[in-house]
C-alpha cells in the first residue's frame, strides 16, 4: 500500500504598497512540508519586484523574516510632502470690521457703543505683504516623486483709494490721507467720514464711498448708501440705508406696513442692509439684512429681519420681544419673548445661511454649464479623431478640454467647502428667556414646529435629528 507524500511549499513573500506610496508592508508566509526557508535575499527581491526600492528599514525586514513571521510588517517609509504657505496680507492697523463693545469707566457695557472708529494719518503703515513659503516635494517607497502644490503669491489691489505702496518697500502699504481704514479683499483703503445734521429733502439722497454720520433723523423716503459705516443719532423713518460696514441707529427704525413698492419713487417701509452688523433701539415694519449680527435693544415688531450670524433682541428686563413678522439667522436667535396674544403670526427660523445657499446655487449653475461644455468638446474630439488633416484643431480642442476639466474640479472643490459651511443646523438654536406665545412658528434647518399655546422660557434645538424645546440650564444660550 502506497502512502501519500505531502508536497513541499516554499516560503511566500507578499508585498503591498499604500495608495499614497508612502508605506510598504511585507508578509512572509512560512514554508510547509520542508519547502525553502525564509531568506533575506528572496525578501529583497520580492520588494524589488513590487517596486519598493526607497525607504526600506532593514530591521523591519529582518523582523518579518523572523519574530514576526506570518504577520504584515511595515518595512518601508517614504518622505511625505511638506506643503508650503501661500502669500498673505497682514493688517498693521485696526479696521472697522474689528470694532467691538467697550466697557466705560464704571465697567458698564453699552451694546450701542462700538467705541471710536479706527483712524490713520497720512504716512501711517497700513498693511504688510508676506511672500509665499514654498513646500518640499515628497518621495514614495517606489521612488516615485510626490509633487507639492505651488505656493501662491498675493498682490495688492491696483485700486486702493487713500493708500499706496511704499516706494522704498514694495511689500508695505501706507496711507496717503487721514481717515478711516477699511479692510478689503486685497488691501486697505482709507476713507474720510461725511457728517450731516439730518437727512431730508434739503440734503437729498446720499451715496458716499466712505462712512456717514447723521446726528439727527433720516426722514421718510430718503436713501442713504455708504461704502463704510452708517451711524444715525436719531430715528429712521420709512427710508433705505445700505452700508458696506455696520449700521447703528441710536433711536428706532419705523416704517409703514411691509408691502411691495407701488412705484420707483416711494418706499413703503424702512429698509436696512449692512455688510457688517445692524444695531438699533427697535425695528418696526422694517426689512433688515445684516451679513453679521442684528442687535436690538427693545423689540422687533412686524418686520422681516435676516442676519447671517445671529439676532439678539433685548437689553434689560421686560424687553426683547419679537412680535409678528419673520426673523431668520444662521446660528442663533435670542429674545425675551416670541409672539404676543394680540399679534399676527410670528415666525423665527435658524440653521440656514441664505447667502451661502445663493452662492451654492451659483456654483451649481456654473458646474452645469462647464459639464455641458465638456460634453460638447468630447463630441468634437471624437469627430476629429477620424480626420488626420485636422490635427491642429484637435490639439487645440484637447487643450480646451483640459482647461474645462480643471475648472470643473475647482468648482466641485468650492462647492464642497460651501456645503460644509452650510451644514449648521445641528449647532443652531433659538433662545427664549421669557416666554413663547401660542401661534409662533419656529424652524431649525428643515425641521419646523408650530407652538399652539404659551410656554415658558427655554431653547429650541435639534437633538438626535429632532427639534425639541429644552430648558435654558441644559442647552444654554
Amino acid at each position: 500500500m502506497e502512502e501519500a507524500v505531502a508536497t513541499p511549499v516554499d516560503t511566500k513573500y507578499v508585498v503591498s504598497v499604500s495608495p499614497d506610496h508612502l508605506t510598504a508592508w511585507l508578509t512572509v508566509m512560512p514554508p510547509e512540508n520542508g519547502g525553502a526557508a525564509p531568506d533575506a535575499a528572496a525578501a529583497a527581491e520580492a520588494l524589488k519586484q513590487a517596486g519598493v526600492v526607497f525607504g526600506i528599514v532593514d530591521t523591519a525586514v529582518a523582523s518579518a523574516l523572523g519574530p514576526a513571521l506570518g504577520s504584515n510588517v511595515e518595512v518601508a517609509h517614504g518622505v511625505a510632502v511638506q506643503q508650503g504657505t501661500d502669500g498673505w496680507l497682514e493688517p498693521l492697523v485696526a479696521v472697522n470690521r474689528q470694532r467691538h463693545v467697550y466697557a466705560d469707566e464704571r465697567e458698564q457695557f453699552d451694546l450701542r457703543d462700538l467705541g471710536a472708529m479706527p483712524s490713520v494719518n497720512a504716512g501711517d503703515a497700513l498693511m504688510r505683504r508676506h511672500a509665499p513659503v514654498p513646500g518640499t516635494p515628497g518621495r514614495g517607497v517606489t521612488d516615485k516623486p510626490l509633487p507639492v502644490a505651488t505656493a501662491k503669491n498675493v498682490e495688492y489691489s491696483v485700486s486702493l483709494k487713500g493708500a499706496e505702496i511704499d516706494p522704498a518697500d514694495p511689500n508695505l502699504l501706507r496711507a496717503t490721507i487721514a481717515g478711516q481704514p477699511i479692510l478689503g479683499r486685497n488691501g486697505i483703503t482709507v476713507e474720510p467720514i461725511m457728517s450731516f445734521d439730518a437727512v431730508d429733502m434739503s440734503t437729498g439722497n446720499i451715496d458716499f464711498i466712505g462712512s456717514i454720520e447723521i446726528r439727527g433723523d433720516v426722514h421718510g423716503g430718503m436713501h442713504v448708501k455708504a461704502g463704510g459705516d452708517i451711524t444715525v443719532g436719531g430715528n429712521v423713518e420709512s427710508a433705505e440705508l445700505v452700508a458696506g460696514g455696520n449700521i447703528v441707529v441710536r433711536g428706532g427704525v419705523i416704517g409703514h406696513a411691509i408691502q411691495e413698492h407701488k412705484d420707483d419713487d416711494r418706499l413703503d417701509t424702512a429698509r436696512l442692509s449692512a455688510k457688517g452688523s445692524i444695531k438699533a433701539r427697535y425695528l418696526e415694519n422694517c426689512v433688515a439684512l445684516a451679513e453679521q449680527k442684528v442687535e436690538v435693544d427693545d423689540a422687533i415688531i412686524l418686520s422681516d429681519v435676516t442676519a447671517i450670524e445671529e439676532v439678539i433682541v433685548g437689553q434689560g428686563p421686560g424687553k426683547g420681544h419679537i412680535v409678528g413678522g419673520f426673523v431668520r439667522a444662521t446660528a442663533k436667535v435670542s429674545a425675551g419673548q416670541l409672539g404676543s396674544p394680540e399679534s399676527s403670526q410670528t415666525r423665527v427660523f435658524v440653521g440656514v445661511n441664505p447667502l451661502l445657499q445663493k452662492a451654492l446655487d451659483g456654483h451649481r449653475q456654473r458646474l452645469d454649464a462647464k459639464l455641458k461644455e465638456s460634453t460638447e468638446l468630447n463630441k468634437v474630439l471624437k469627430l476629429l479623431a477620424t480626420r488626420p488633416d485636422k490635427r491642429d484643431i484637435a490639439d487645440k480642442a484637447r487643450l480646451t478640454m483640459k482647461k474645462v476639466n480643471e475648472e470643473i474640479a475647482e468648482i466641485l472643490g468650492e462647492e464642497k467647502a460651501l456645503k460644509t459651511q452650510l451644514q449648521v443646523a445641528d449647532q443652531a438654536r433659538i433662545v427664549v428667556t421669557g416666554m413663547v406665545c401660542g401661534g409662533v412658528t419656529v424652524a431649525i434647518g428643515r425641521k419646523s414646529q408650530f407652538v399652539p399655546e404659551d410656554i415658558a422660557a427655554g431653547v429650541f434645538v435639534v437633538v438626535d435629528e429632532n427639534l425639541i424645546y429644552g430648558d435654558l440650564a441644559t442647552y444654554g444660550g
